[in-house]
């Protein structure tokens, strides 16, 4: 890719960094700064709209919720990216109307699942005890 040496009807261009290789942004002017900072700003609201954790502070509950989460499921389970990782993605659980199983996404077959395991999810009976488990399915509902 060609980058311009000089041109003089832009709002900002990209200059190469000899040092590090990585690309800079030149500016024509504050007005075109503003441009940029609009511009970035709605493209990161238009890619995190789903990807993105919750507007609201997380109750006490659901803030041990997530560090369970974190502990115990976060390595096979992504919670704010569509993306599956060794398990189906958790984004928007509860605003479903099936699980990935094909079951109602209530609270009974969620802790059911968890419990239990399935297919190559391991049960989580032993590991967590009923107030982590509350708290993990509290931390569950905001996702």
């Amino acid at each position: 890719m060609k980058i311009p040496e000089q041109t003089s009807d832009y709002l900002f261009k990209l200059t190469p960094d000899a040092d590090n290789g990585w690309l800079g942004i030149q500016l024509r002017s504050l007005s075109s700064f503003a441009t940029l900072v609009a511009l970035i700003a709605i493209a990161s609201a238009a890619c995190t709209s789903n990807s993105s954790p919750p507007s609201r502070p997380l109750t006490a509950e659901e803030q041990h919720g997530r560090e369970v989460f974190q502990a115990s499921c976060a390595i096979c389970h992504n919670a704010y990216k569509k993306e599956p990782l060794q398990g189906p993605p958790l984004v928007a659980i509860f605003q479903k109307k099936e699980l990935p199983s094909g079951l109602p996404a209530t609270d009974d077959h969620v802790r059911d699942t968890i419990l239990t395991g399935r297919r190559n999810m391991p049960a989580f009976k032993a590991v967590l005890d009923e107030r982590q488990l509350n708290e993990l399915l509290a931390y569950l509902h905001t996702l």
